[in-house]
């Protein structure tokens, strides 16, 4: 499993890779503007295409890191309850001389 900050990287590496295919992707429209190779009603057309895949691909993004946020925190909790069951465990055992020392702390 990737830690959170390897998942932060990816998702920050995959809005880079958006980002720079908008720029790359822009300056190719504006240059075959300027050569006249592509009329400006198809150049708006095209960049309204570009723009609004581009932030449905953000949005995508956004929807991507709030999942990865409730599963760490679910996660979180899922430890913190694990632990909490282990040590009540721990306790009951312990009490009435279920388990042996090693046992219990082993857990």
């Amino acid at each position: 499993m990737l830690k959170k900050d390897d998942m932060d990287k990816l998702i920050n590496m995959r809005e880079e890779a958006l980002d720079y295919r908008l720029k790359a992707e822009t300056e190719v429209l504006e240059t075959m503007l300027t050569q006249k190779k592509l009329s400006i009603l198809n150049y708006n057309m095209k960049r309204q295409r570009l723009d609004k895949w581009i932030k449905k691909e953000k949005i995508k993004i956004s929807l991507l890191k709030q999942d990865i946020q409730k599963g760490f925190c679910s996660t979180t909790e899922t430890i913190k309850r694990t632990q909490r069951d282990i040590n009540y465990m721990r306790k009951i055992f312990s009490k009435y001389g279920i388990l042996d020392s090693k046992t219990i702390t082993s857990a």
